[in-house]
């Protein structure tokens, strides 16, 4: 699991993407808080694909833009949704 906004404070990263629906989310398996699209959650929100990217720089600009998730290529993690940003 990529730590790509461990050093950025979420109000920041919110901020950024007022109009887009995102959930922060607890990653059972390593313990990390992340801000992903809604879009990115599956199973009834518990679980969330992730994409299989190379650079922070990629992964960045997936999350901000909200790239479609392909579930054939993205890895499935558990998660805990613990809220929303907007519905």
């Amino acid at each position: 699991m990529n730590k790509l906004f461990m050093n950025e404070p979420l109000f920041n990263f919110f901020r950024m993407s007022q109009s887009k629906p995102f959930a922060v989310v607890h990653f059972l398996a390593d313990d990390a808080v992340e801000p992903v699209p809604r879009s990115w959650l599956a199973d009834n929100d518990n679980f969330v694909l992730w994409p299989v990217m190379y650079t922070d720089t990629a992964l960045r600009k997936a999350r901000l833009s909200c790239a479609d998730p392909d579930p054939k290529t993205w890895t499935k993690y558990a998660v805990r949704k613990l809220g929303d940003s907007c519905k």
